[in-house]
């Protein structure tokens, strides 16, 4: 995330005395960072290796992780890219990465209007997400944002600030 990201992410997130702004608008450089970290949106995790278990376990309802592993191989039979990864999934196999861009731009796929509704995978909410957002949170991660990189982002303002109190005194 640049400097300029940063600032606008910590702008954003302005209401309140424990928002990012007002975090950092007190120098408490620590408590915006960890702010920043629960707001910034998440970031592709590569290595995260599932199979046919692991998707099963990643919905409280066994039914639901069912249902995704059988829309997974409807969709196999009519695209070469699933059927190469229903293969991926099976027990004994390495499993299929959720965090690297190949599978992520599938998940997209099949999530889309290009796929026969009976088989799409759903979509929600944060409250309740659906198989799409599922898969796809398993294989991210939070940013890593730091004190020095919030109060880096702000060094200049905190610059001008301080000269001009210093003019003005």
């Amino acid at each position: 995330m640049t400097s300029e990201e940063l600032r606008a992410l910590i702008a954003s997130d302005a209401t309140g005395e424990s928002s990012a702004k007002a975090l950092a608008d007190a120098g408490n450089w620590s408590g915006c960072a960890a702010r920043c970290m629960e707001i910034a949106p998440k970031i592709p995790r590569p290595g995260t290796l599932i199979g046919e278990l692991g998707i099963l376990a990643l919905f409280s309802n066994p039914v639901d992780g069912e249902t995704v592993l059988q829309k997974l191989e409807a969709v196999a039979g009519s695209n070469p890219v699933v059927a190469r990864a229903v293969k991926w999934i099976q027990p004994n196999a390495p499993g299929i990465d959720l965090g690297h861009p190949s599978t992520r731009a599938m998940l997209d796929f099949l999530a889309s209007e290009q796929v026969p509704e009976q088989v799409r995978l759903t979509t929600g909410t944060v409250e309740s997400p659906g198989e799409y957002d599922t898969l796809k949170a398993a294989g991210e991660q939070s940013q890593t944002i730091t004190e020095r990189e919030c109060s880096d982002a702000f060094a200049a303002e905190i610059l001008a600030a301080a000269l001009e109190r210093a003019g003005g005194a």
